[in-house]
């Protein structure tokens, strides 16, 4: 018994370090994700989303600065910016208590968890007109955020207050939502599985005492420190290394968020321990002692909690790993449309303000489309928006939506995918009442019935949007067998849709041919020249109406770095998934290894091998990894082959562990052992 239960406690710790390591992991990815949205303990903030046009840059900076010394409060000016592949953040500084402000005027330091995703502080001096839009973070209360924006509002400043609770209580969203937190769930069940193992091989402790009449606090204290002692060692290991870290590299930064957040994890472990002890009291009280001192034990607990902990392992790392190879192909797409915007850091973007939904909102959009209609004609502006084909009454699908851009001729000769024949056919798209289609090769023919459908629908319903005097006769053509690869989008918005089309359904049209409604332009397109663009804007007096005009390769390379960063939680995250699997399987062989130690000991004296021995219990192990890392593979839309090598590696994972495990074991049999046992 001694040999088998210090390999079932040897087993315990295992369990209880690893899934101390990983909950220090997923803490630690937390707190440097949260270097992302803002410093520690800050919960309020305004944003402005309207200046008035009569205000300068100097007055407007003077006014918020006045207004936060009344509120005795300092308020930071947040402005992100992209740094290689990582995502920062610059702070702007409108000190109203000086002797609290977050880091270092005088250097430019301001405290972050890591130099994963770095911040500076800057004077509010230093602010440009359009990065006074946006989000202000406010050290300070609620109320004291109401009283600044009541007071921009007197200055005819539009802000609008935004309470978030403090990041720490993000922490559980972020670990059940990331494979860590897979990962962590799954090592969870691991621990349960060595714990009620461990307390398994004790009952014969247990009913030793109970024979010789101990009393019940002398009997159960011993299981329960057993239980108890690698939990509370593994809650103790993420405050103590991330405490450490926060004193030695970052000078406290986070400690109260560490040690919340290290109250929130003892619960994982300590639900372990809580779990096994209750197990252990179960059968003490299932069994008389003479059943517990022959042998009997929880064989069906010990099975179940087995099957479940590699099922959940394997679905885990099968949904994981299928995320991962989707973000990874996601990342080459959009790494190929980033380029090409890289490539003309010339295009603006206007940013509307809240003019557009006044009394004056008729007037503006009419003045916005002449705007668009003048620079169009000179190829100063690129169109690029989904191709809203659903709006006229027609049902495509959605995968057919999807794959639908509206685009102008400048846009379509930008690109370098498209040679000069498929230019020349999509001339017409600038003559009255022309619009060229142009389908890629690999739309099935039932989608390109589909598609001619609603396209027909969909200009006949935009032309009669149009005043009758202005309505012209549709000219729709439609080109076959046009593959342009990754087109990029141009129109950035609040929406998570990808920034980039594969071989996309391009609709080209220019606004000289009357086919699209006049309410279609406002607003639309990135503009060439955005001096031209703000000339403009003053000539046709709008220039209220636009709050600022946003660049487009800088908003291309913020939201590259916001995919990277995403990239790596997820491939990390699915490397701990692995290193989980390979751990739930290595605990699943050794349980069954220690339940059939004797079989296993006779069949091999017989000379019987590992298939004799072990074989249909590693198929059996298989089977239990391939099918829910089928079905976990199958929630993402990856290739077919992409899913089966997922599949594939998480049988070899499983396979490779479970026979290292027993082969390991296996040898470790003797005769001492079994007479001992």
């Amino acid at each position: 018994m001694n040999n088998n239960l210090g390999f079932a406690r040897a087993v315990v710790w295992v369990c209880a370090l690893l899934l101390s390591g990983i909950l220090t992991g997923v803490s630690a990815m937390f707190f440097l994700d949260q270097d992302r949205w803002g410093p520690e303990g800050i919960t309020e903030v305004f944003t402005i989303t309207e200046i008035p046009p009569d205000i300068s840059r100097e007055a407007l900076i003077s006014t918020v600065d006045d207004v936060v010394n009344d509120a005795a409060v300092n308020v930071y000016k947040m402005s992100p910016f992209s740094q290689g592949d990582d995502r920062g953040t610059d702070y702007y500084l409108f000190a109203g208590d000086p002797l609290s402000v977050l880091g270092n005027p005088e250097d430019g330091s301001f405290p972050t968890f890591s130099s994963g995703y770095p911040a500076a502080l800057h004077d509010a001096t230093a602010l440009t007109r359009d990065r006074l839009l946006g989000a202000y973070a406010v050290q300070g209360s609620s109320v004291q955020t109401h009283q600044i924006v009541d007071a921009l509002a007197s200055h005819q400043i539009v802000a609008a207050p935004v309470s978030s609770p403090p990041g720490v209580f993000l922490w559980p969203f972020f670990f059940l939502t990331s494979p860590w937190g897979i990962a962590a769930i799954t090592l969870w069940i691991g621990l349960v599985l060595a714990l009620v193992n461990q307390s398994a091989v004790r009952l014969t402790i247990v009913g030793l005492r109970q024979a010789t009449g101990a009393e019940p606090s002398r009997v159960l204290t011993p299981e329960a420190i057993a239980a108890l002692a690698p939990a509370v060692a593994c809650a103790a290991v993420m405050p103590l290394v991330l405490l450490t870290y926060s004193q030695l590299w970052v000078d406290g930064y986070q400690v109260r968020s560490i040690l919340t957040v290290g109250v929130l994890q003892a619960l994982i472990p300590l639900s372990a321990a809580l779990f096994a002890l209750v197990v252990a009291i179960l059968a003490a009280r299932r069994h008389s002692v003479g059943r517990i001192l022959n042998g009997a034990r929880p064989a069906g607990l010990l099975a179940t909690l087995s099957v479940v902990a590699i099922v959940a392992t394997a679905a885990g790392v099968g949904a994981s790993s299928a995320s991962a190879v989707h973000r990874m192909i996601d990342e080459q797409y959009a790494r190929s449309a980033d380029v090409y915007r890289a490539q003309h850091p010339e295009l603006v973007q206007p940013a509307l303000g809240y003019a557009i939904t006044t009394s004056q909102a008729s007037h503006i959009d009419d003045q916005l489309r002449l705007i668009y209609r003048e620079m169009e004609a000179n190829d100063q502006v690129l169109l690029t928006t989904p191709g809203s084909l659903d709006s006229s009454g027609a049902v495509p699908s959605a995968a057919l939506q999807e794959r639908t851009l509206v685009v102008n001729t400048a846009f379509l000769a930008s690109l370098s995918a498209a040679n000069a024949e498929v230019i020349r056919k999509t001339d017409a798209a600038a003559q009255p009442g022309g619009l060229v289609v142009l389908v890629p090769s690999n739309l099935l023919v039932q989608q390109r019935d589909q598609l001619r459908s609603a396209v027909e629908q969909w200009v006949n319903f935009q032309i009669s949007l149009r005043p009758t005097a202005e309505q012209v006769e549709p000219k729709v053509s439609f080109v076959d067998n046009v593959n342009l690869g990754v087109v990029p989008r141009l129109d950035y918005d609040d929406s998570d849709n990808p920034m980039y089309g594969v071989d996309p359904v391009l609709i080209v049209t220019d606004a000289s041919s009357g086919v699209l409604s006049n309410d279609f332009y406002a607003g639309l397109g990135a503009y060439t020249d955005g001096d031209v663009y703000q000339r403009l804007l003053n000539d046709h007096q709008v220039s209220h109406a636009v709050v600022s005009l946003r660049n487009v390769a800088q908003l291309s390379a913020l939201d590259h770095a916001d995919r990277r960063s995403e990239l790596r939680v997820t491939l990390t995250g699915t490397a701990v998934m692995l290193l989980a699997l390979i751990l739930g399987s290595a605990v699943f062989a050794a349980v069954h290894h220690a339940r059939r130690r004797t079989a296993v000991f006779l069949l091999s004296s017989t000379g019987s091998g590992y298939l004799g021995i072990h074989g249909k219990f590693t198929v059996l192990t298989a089977v239990l990894a391939v099918i829910p890392a089928s079905l976990g593979a199958a929630v993402s839309s990856i290739p077919w082959v992409a899913r089966i090598g997922v599949v594939v590696v998480c049988a070899a994972v499983v396979v490779v562990a479970t026979v290292v495990t027993l082969g390991a074991l296996q040898h470790s049999v003797n005769r001492t052992a079994l007479e001992i046992s």
